[in-house]
């Protein structure tokens, strides 16, 4: 199993926790693309409208911190910047 595999399986896990993310429509999770260090992952739940706000703060939460203890990182852009007048040693 690669890493998206397993992060898929991870969502799925978190989102099944949740009582009011909805069955049907069924939640939506699959690889939308490839970045320059990430797989992308769309993730697409329905809830109830009074609680949907606070649904998707928890579930993105729970998702952020289930793929970090299962040792899959979340990648973030970084840039190396030189300094052209820097002396060297």
């Amino acid at each position: 199993m690669d890493d998206a595999d397993k992060a898929i399986e991870i969502i799925e896990k978190v989102i099944d926790k949740e009582p009011f993310a909805l069955k049907y429509p069924k939640p939506m999770i699959f690889v939308d693309g490839l970045g320059e260090s990430s797989v992308d992952i769309i993730v697409r739940i329905w809830s109830p409208v009074e609680v949907w706000h606070s649904l998707y703060r928890k579930v993105l939460w729970e998702i952020k911190m289930s793929l970090e203890k299962e040792g899959i990182e979340i990648p973030f852009p970084q840039r190396v910047v030189w300094d052209a007048h820097a002396k060297e040693d």
